[in-house]
């Protein structure tokens, strides 16, 4: 790429920049959009080549002392170009590692010792054709899954007839709520403009009723990002291989607590910090996020529409509050709470079932490259009813993910199978995967 200098990605320096439109080309003064001098090559623009002869600008942006190139913009592969994003940017423009290889439309400048260039590019060729979401299998998987759950939890809730009856509904719609609750994840990936109203629709009907609205997770992002990865700015990861028992009661006791904070954030503090932006800020930081780093600490993403977050939480604050005044009132019984906090206790724990095997947890809090970061995640090939069940949407494939994060879940099993077939023995990929849960679980116990 004539005119571009190589990005050395494991840097922790690194520079991004993002192509401005053509109508600023060939001008005279800097056309920067924020008027600041590129830290990347210290001059004003004609940095990132040139493409039918129009120069494109450089616009450098900084989060703190560190530029992280988060992002990376589909562009023609006759110049370079880096699309920027904040470091506490919404998951939905982040693209990671799979970006900086090259993916369909886009080619970003890479080090040539990087050692993870090579094997990524081969892993994209391999799954060539597998990046388009179905909005087909996403809507049905979706409406059918919630009518199922919210139809066993109707018949959960009223406790009629046998015992046996109440309880195999409880058991259908923990595990139904529990897949149709994994969309949340899928949210975090979807890229702009795909899927249109999925997000929309999947917060008002299950999001807001079951109390986990989709802003809850934008924290998401800094668990795929190389720089945040395993460290304490990644909400969702503990040293649990690390064999302490401390972090493993740390872990299993939030599965009882966290219902109740989310009843909590909800009920009380969600009205009360409208009075006080401190407050405010408090809520957001500590009480904002799904994961199991009690450590962790969200800052609200800059992209993040406050308008739809407020109308949200504002809905999700009534359905609490209607709880309430539904038992005081007599309008529901008495034990309609407790029957609820079982219910969220059962699918919670089913999700913590699942992630206790989503990594190897032997990372202590420092930075890890980009292989080290897939080896420490984990491939489950079983697959049995059972395995089907605790890992829906494709999450057994946790280490496939974060090679690739914005892969359709019903194109991941596909993936996974040819890059099995065509991958060298060598590859690191072929060191993530385990054949049962109990054989990655047993990991855990296993020395580092």
């Amino acid at each position: 790429m004539p005119g571009t200098r190589r990005l050395n990605l494991r840097d922790s320096t690194v520079v991004a920049a993002a192509c401005l439109p053509a109508r600023f080309a060939n001008t005279a003064t800097p056309h920067c959009a924020s008027a600041r001098r590129c830290l990347l090559w210290g001059k004003w623009g004609n940095a990132a080549g040139a493409r039918n002869g129009e120069c494109r600008c450089i616009d450098v942006l900084q989060t703190g002392t560190r530029k992280t190139a988060d992002t990376m913009a589909h562009a023609p592969h006759q110049y370079a170009a880096v699309a920027w994003t904040t470091a506490h940017d919404r998951m939905s423009q982040v693209r990671t590692l799979d970006r900086y290889v090259g993916w369909p439309g886009g080619r970003a400048a890479v080090s040539e010792g990087d050692p993870a260039r090579d094997f990524l590019r081969q892993a994209r060729a391999i799954i060539q054709g597998l990046n388009q979401p179905n909005p087909c299998i996403y809507w049905s998987d979706f409406l059918s899954t919630t009518a199922l759950g919210y139809l066993c939890g109707f018949l959960y809730l009223r406790a009629a007839g046998p015992w046996w009856h109440t309880a195999l509904a409880f058991v259908v719609c923990g595990f139904a709520l529990f897949r149709t609750g994994s969309f949340i994840h899928e949210i975090q990936h979807l890229r702009q403009g795909t899927l249109t109203g999925f997000k929309a629709t999947w917060n008002l009907l299950c999001g807001v009723p079951l109390m986990m609205p989709s802003f809850l997770y934008d924290n998401h992002a800094s668990h795929h990002r190389r720089s945040t990865y395993g460290t304490e700015r990644d909400g969702e990861y503990l040293p649990l291989g690390s064999r302490k028992w401390q972090q493993f009661a740390n872990y299993v006791t939030q599965v009882f607590w966290l219902p109740l904070a989310v009843f909590f954030r909800f009920l009380v503090l969600s009205p009360a910090s409208l009075a006080s932006w401190t407050l405010r800020r408090f809520v957001h930081e500590r009480f904002s996020f799904y994961g199991i780093n009690t450590r962790y600490r969200h800052l609200l993403p800059p992209s993040q529409p406050r308008a739809w977050w407020i109308f949200i939480e504002a809905c999700c604050t009534l359905r609490v509050w209607l709880i309430v005044i539904g038992v005081a009132t007599g309008w529901t019984p008495w034990v309609r709470p407790f029957q609820l906090y079982a219910m969220a206790v059962f699918v919670l724990g089913l999700n913590y079932v699942r992630n206790v095997v989503a990594h190897r947890y032997r990372n202590l809090g420092g930075e890890m490259t980009y292989l080290e970061q897939l080896c420490d995640s984990i491939n489950i090939t079983g697959r049995t009813l059972l395995t089907e069940l605790f890992f829906p949407l494709g999450l057994r494939y946790h280490a496939l993910h974060h090679l690739f994060p914005s892969l359709p879940y019903h194109h991941l099993g596909e993936a996974h199978r040819r890059l099995m077939a065509e991958l060298p023995p060598d590859s690191p990929y072929r060191r993530t995967v385990y054949p049962t849960f109990w054989a990655a679980l047993g990991q855990l116990r296993a020395p580092a």
